[in-house]
């Protein structure tokens, strides 16, 4: 099955393509892709494809949204990809979970306000650093 196939799926809402052709078109405005669209969209391209093509594929699209602020600088490789492990490791161990309000409610602290769930993975040091933001760095905290 193709991605467009399984994008077409029942259980795939209309609202859920609809973001995804708005984010993939570049058309979400200035200041629109806060934290909780974040989690959606890797939620979302999850649902579509394997971690490893999602790893690129929306590092990529978070890239070109960056860019196209004109501000490349607020990419950040670390984050994302910390973000998108979380979420996949989340959806794995929950695989029936149908929506992604459910989602939310079952995995509330990815949506904590100030990135908490992986500021908690490392130091502020690590996230800082020029190259935490060009490219994925392994969590440095120890976590209990």
């Amino acid at each position: 099955m193709n991605r467009l196939e399984r994008e077409n799926r029942a259980d795939f809402l209309e609202a859920d393509r609809e973001l995804l052709r708005t984010f993939e078109s570049l058309q979400i405005p200035a200041g629109g892709l806060a934290h909780k669209l974040h989690v959606r969209l890797a939620w979302l391209y999850l649902r579509l494809d394997s971690v490893l093509v999602v790893l690129e594929e929306i590092a990529r699209r978070f890239q070109q949204f960056a860019a196209k602020q004109g501000k490349p600088e607020l990419y950040h490789a670390t984050m994302t990809w910390a973000y998108i492990l979380l979420i996949h490791e989340r959806m794995q161990r929950e695989p029936g979970v149908g929506t992604f309000e459910d989602f939310c409610r079952k995995n509330p602290d990815l949506l904590e306000p100030g990135i908490a769930s992986v500021k908690r993975l490392y130091s502020a040091k690590t996230l800082e650093s020029p190259f935490a933001r060009q490219c994925f760095v392994m969590p440095d905290n120890t976590v209990c």
